[in-house]
């Protein structure tokens, strides 16, 4: 038997009531899309420093198979160096800002 909306007695506070049976009706609201321009410039940093930071971490594995004695140090530790503040950006603007 399908029930019609009509077969209700009252609606109160999401449930529909009739005589013999109570249904629970949940209506999700459709979620709001809040984008947050900081949060997104602080990750589109983050992905460039851990994509920067891989480039020169690989050109230091191929230079060391190459035989040669880690030509990169420096511009390894400069790229880590941003990476991990980019990474603590981020962080921080989650724990400020709650997204």
């Amino acid at each position: 038997m399908r029930a019609e909306m009509s077969d209700f007695t009252h609606v109160r506070d999401g449930t529909l009531e009739d005589r013999s049976s109570t249904i629970n009706v949940f209506m999700a609201d459709p979620a709001p899309i809040i984008a947050c321009i900081e949060k997104e410039r602080l990750l589109q940093a983050f992905a460039k420093a851990v994509s920067d930071y891989h480039r020169m971490q690989t050109a230091q594995v191929a230079a060391v198979q190459r035989g040669e004695d880690f030509p990169f140090q420096e511009e390894l530790a400069q790229a880590a160096e941003v990476r991990d503040r980019a990474k603590y950006a981020v962080l921080q603007h989650r724990l400020e800002h709650g997204c």
